[in-house]
């Protein structure tokens, strides 16, 4: 199929060919990050942060000990006994959401609100949230990354991908758009096919980002954010970790939200986007008073290993460590120290496009009195990333990890009933995790990918799972075919749950249907 695609990359490309001169101009902003504070790392910070990775690249030790790791587990060295490994099954799950009807969610959630609504007044200057709802601060975090370059996408930056592309581009272009994915997406394209639709699909993007509808997956996080900080009384601190390749864009991008959340359509319900517009109003008003910018900064990255020798290849693209290192980068720059000075006590790492009811999950992990939990979701076809398991340490003790299909028995790695959304919520006083992980990847050449995991975090502290749904706590935006075909669920379902929440008399279960008939679980 992709050969057959680049063989009529040229009419896809000419029907769009008006773009290229627009993609020229939005090239991509390699560098340092120079003049006034951009976020936790701010060039000040970086200085004194940016080469202290687990194994950075002037430390040749370090980086000695990862491929060492690295060529020991490929042979069978592993602190986890394969014949110990089980999958995790519905009766594993301490909370599960799709057993409960609305009404049962309802109430579990008004509590998880009360939970995050447990506001502090940590701050010299209590002032800050005048002219808000707000009492104070929320004793949750939220981090979300925003480091992907996405390579598969012709080099887009995932974070600012409107989600309604046949919607901001019309049915036909984005169907184009998805065609010329595949071809950025293939080992088997040249480097000119590449560079084309990479062009290409700039231009297209430009395109769709002026459509006074287009959302990106930023644009709802912090619609998302704001709802509920209103709706608990309380500001919830968000940050985006970036990349080198994706912090300016992303910035910038954040900034002009700032600004500019008025003239952003979130719905087309006047009165639910009047009332998103003045959730935003209240957040930022905050934000700017504190001096948060949203952006925490970004991670160093590394050359991939040879999947033989281990050696690092120099010819490979440098790619960020990834999301376990998120803790050691937040105590390291002071941003842990400062969230425990303003109450709060722990974080949620969540997927750049996963975007939740956080007050349902909330209630679950703080009842389940464990400092980690993480949501997984039922598998579905096509998904691709990690699962949970239960590790038997010992007669009397089972763990609940998050594994690299490396460490797992070949026989477990098909027919798993429950996929790693990567939603992971846990305690602030937790040490961060120090497993080193390996990713596999195809392009330019096979290589590995040296890798902290979020999910690492369970291998060291007692976890447990919360079993969410398909579209409510996971959907999968891996590329343009899913973007195009999944993004416009995942507004639609967001608008649905909003509309749910904040405007119960206008919405269609107000008269009868179901929540859950508006999106149809497959």
């Amino acid at each position: 199929m992709v050969k057959t695609i680049i063989l009529h990359l040229g009419l896809v490309l000419a029907s769009c060919s008006w773009f290229l001169s627009v993609a020229a101009a939005n090239e991509t902003c390699i560098g340092a990050i120079g003049g006034a504070k951009v976020g936790y790392s701010s060039p000040s910070v970086l200085q004194q942060t940016k080469h202290e990775g687990y194994f950075p690249p002037d430390d040749p030790v370090k980086l000695a000990q990862a491929q060492a790791r690295y060529l020991g587990q490929r042979g069978g060295s592993s602190r986890w006994d394969k014949s110990r490994i089980r999958r995790v099954d519905k009766e594993d799950l301490f909370e599960d959401f799709s057993k409960w009807d609305e009404s049962k969610l309802g109430k579990l959630r008004r509590q998880g609100v009360k939970l995050l609504g447990t506001a502090t007044t940590a701050h010299p200057n209590l002032g800050i949230f005048s002219g808000t709802s707000y009492n104070g601060f929320s004793p949750l975090y939220y981090e979300t990354s925003g480091a992907g370059l996405w390579n598969r996408g012709g080099g887009t930056t995932k974070a600012v991908l409107p989600l309604n592309l046949s919607e901001t581009l019309g049915p036909d272009r984005a169907s184009d758009l998805a065609k010329l994915g595949l071809i950025t997406a293939s080992k088997e394209s040249q480097p000119h096919d590449y560079e084309r639709a990479a062009n290409a699909i700039a231009g297209y993007l430009e395109q769709a980002k002026q459509h006074p509808r287009a959302l990106n997956i930023l644009d709802l996080k912090f619609a998302n954010i704001a709802l509920l900080s209103k709706e608990a009384s309380a500001y919830i601190h968000f940050d985006v970790w970036t990349s080198e390749k994706t912090h300016k864009e992303i910035h910038s991008t954040i900034r002009w939200l700032m600004s500019h959340f008025s003239e952003k359509i979130f719905s087309p319900d006047h009165l639910l986007n009047e009332i998103i517009h003045e959730a935003l109003r209240s957040y930022f008003l905050v934000s700017e008073r504190l001096g948060e910018t949203h952006v925490f900064g970004y991670q160093e990255g590394f050359y991939g290993l040879d999947p033989v020798s281990g050696k690092s290849l120099f010819n490979t693209d440098r790619i960020g460590e990834g999301a376990g290192m998120a803790r050691p980068y937040l105590d390291r720059s002071g941003r842990t120290a400062e969230l425990k000075r303003r109450g709060v006590d722990c974080m949620v790492f969540q997927n750049l496009e996963v975007i939740t009811d956080i007050a349902l999950e909330f209630e679950a992990f703080r009842r389940s009195e464990k400092p980690v939990a993480v949501v997984v979701v039922p598998e579905q076809p096509g998904y691709t990333g990690g699962h949970p398991y239960k590790y038997l340490e010992s007669e009397d003790e089972t763990l609940n990890v998050l594994l690299e299909d490396s460490a797992v028995p070949e026989e477990l790695l098909l027919g798993h009933r429950y996929f790693n959304s990567n939603t992971i919520y846990q305690s602030l006083d937790l040490a961060p995790p120090t497993n080193i992980g390996y990713e596999p990847k195809k392009n330019p050449l096979p290589h590995i990918r040296l890798k902290m995991n979020a999910g690492d975090i369970t291998h060291e502290y007692p976890s447990v799972w919360i079993g969410g749904r398909v579209w409510y706590e996971f959907e999968q935006v891996k590329d343009f075919g899913e973007c195009v075909a999944n993004g416009p669920k995942v507004i639609e379902r967001l608008e649905s749950r909003w509309m749910h929440d904040y405007l119960p008399n206008r919405h269609p279960a107000a008269v009868g249907q179901s929540t859950h008939g508006l999106i149809q679980v497959r």
